[in-house]
Protein backbone atom coordinates (compact mmCIF):
# COMPACT_ATOMS: atom_id res chain seq x y z
CA UNK A 1 0.00 0.00 0.00
CA UNK A 2 0.72 3.67 -0.53
CA UNK A 3 1.72 5.91 2.67
CA UNK A 4 -0.81 7.86 1.79
CA UNK A 5 -3.57 5.24 1.80
CA UNK A 6 -2.14 4.02 5.13
CA UNK A 7 -3.20 7.57 6.77
CA UNK A 8 -6.43 7.65 5.49
CA UNK A 9 -8.36 7.75 8.58
CA UNK A 10 -10.58 4.13 8.95
CA UNK A 11 -14.31 6.27 9.55
CA UNK A 12 -17.70 5.03 8.66
CA UNK A 13 -20.17 7.92 8.13
CA UNK A 14 -23.50 6.70 8.11
CA UNK A 15 -26.92 9.06 7.20
CA UNK A 16 -30.31 8.53 8.60
CA UNK A 17 -32.89 9.54 6.02
CA UNK A 18 -36.81 9.45 7.11
CA UNK A 19 -38.69 6.89 5.74
CA UNK A 20 -41.65 9.00 4.71
CA UNK A 21 -41.21 11.51 1.73
CA UNK A 22 -41.67 14.62 3.35
CA UNK A 23 -37.73 15.50 2.88
CA UNK A 24 -38.48 15.02 -0.83
CA UNK A 25 -41.10 17.82 -0.87
CA UNK A 26 -38.88 19.94 0.77
CA UNK A 27 -35.96 18.86 -2.44
CA UNK A 28 -38.65 19.28 -5.18
CA UNK A 29 -40.00 22.75 -3.98
CA UNK A 30 -36.25 24.05 -3.86
CA UNK A 31 -35.71 22.91 -7.72
CA UNK A 32 -39.31 24.09 -8.79
CA UNK A 33 -38.08 27.38 -7.26
CA UNK A 34 -34.93 27.41 -8.75
CA UNK A 35 -36.59 26.36 -12.33
CA UNK A 36 -38.79 29.04 -12.13
CA UNK A 37 -36.39 31.69 -11.23
CA UNK A 38 -33.13 30.68 -13.02
CA UNK A 39 -34.21 28.36 -16.19
CA UNK A 40 -35.96 29.92 -18.92
CA UNK A 41 -37.29 27.81 -21.63
CA UNK A 42 -34.70 29.10 -24.28
CA UNK A 43 -31.70 28.00 -21.90
CA UNK A 44 -31.01 25.13 -23.89
CA UNK A 45 -30.91 26.77 -27.42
Amino acid sequence: MQREVRQWPLTIEVYWLPKNASWLNQIEIWFSTLQRKLLQPNCFE
